[in-house]
């Protein structure tokens, strides 16, 4: 009996493998966009809890703080600009992952078909096989 082949078994693979490089590079792009979101919540929490403690102020310190509050703003400010430009790499990596696996579910779908039709024309075979010996069967007996 012969086993089911997929012709196109080569190209399926092929496109599975597309389909896998691309989630790689979505899953990185990813990583970084959150990395960059959670870096920007720390700096914005560290700029909200600059401020001044209550008591004596030492005027170094007065500067100092200033400073690194001016320097956490910047760098908030840098943070925004790093997220907007990784916000469309994401985007585009997400829809070329899509893409991808659309074009790899669809093969596997060609090649289900073609297996279900291939079991249904194995089985007819059977049956017409079945029904030749009972035929002859019947003739020897009769």
């Amino acid at each position: 009996m012969k086993k089911f082949k997929f012709k196109l078994e080569r190209i399926l693979k092929y496109r599975e493998s597309i389909k896998d490089e691309k989630k790689r590079v979505l899953t990185l792009k990813n990583q970084k966009l959150f990395n960059a979101e959670e870096r920007l919540k720390n700096l914005q929490y560290e700029a909200e809890n600059n401020g001044i403690k209550e008591g004596v102020v030492n005027i170094n310190y007065l500067i100092l703080t200033g400073q690194y509050g001016e320097y956490l703003y910047l760098e908030i400010e840098k943070q925004k600009e790093e997220i907007e430009k990784l916000k469309p790499e994401a985007q585009e990596a997400r829809k070329e992952y899509l893409e991808a696996s659309k074009e790899a579910k669809s093969l596997e779908i060609l090649k289900e078909k073609q297996e279900t039709e291939y079991k249904k024309n194995l089985l007819k075979e059977e049956e017409k096989e079945n029904d030749n010996t009972m035929v002859q069967r019947f003739k020897k007996i009769g």
